[in-house]
């Protein structure tokens, strides 16, 4: 495994989940569901290292499964969405749903699409070190 390689790509997730996040986040200030004035530093410093470790795991389910399955989007699309599954519980609770189908579809959708696009990011950059 190169290292070095998942470093950067952990960085790379990190970067698409952050950026993720903060469009959410404006969004949902946006439709005034949220009010976000002077909680930016808090939000950020609590966030961070959760988000770096999963950046991390994501680059490294990549770096797993790509001997097995090929490099490239399909790979980096199923790590993905298993690291999705894996995180995202709410799509097997009940009450989850009960409360808007519509909300939480489009919840788990821009959560799934940050996923995938921070696996794919992360996988797209990894190179095996030469032998």
């Amino acid at each position: 495994m190169n290292w070095k390689r998942i470093g950067v790509g952990t960085l790379c997730a990190f970067a698409v989940f952050a950026l993720f996040d903060i469009v959410g986040l404006l969004v949902l200030q946006k439709m005034g569901m949220v009010q976000l004035a002077g909680i930016w530093g808090k939000l950020i410093g609590y966030n961070a290292l959760p988000t770096l470790l999963n950046g991390f795991l994501l680059c490294w389910l990549y770096v797993l499964a790509r001997p097995r399955l090929g490099p490239g989007l399909p790979t980096a699309l199923l790590t993905g969405t298993v690291a999705f599954a894996l995180a995202n519980d709410q799509i097997f609770n009940l009450a989850f749903w009960a409360r808007s189908a519509g909300v939480a579809s489009a919840q788990l959708g821009f959560s799934w699409v940050k996923y995938v696009s921070a696996t794919s990011l992360a996988g797209w950059q990894y190179i095996e070190k030469a032998q």
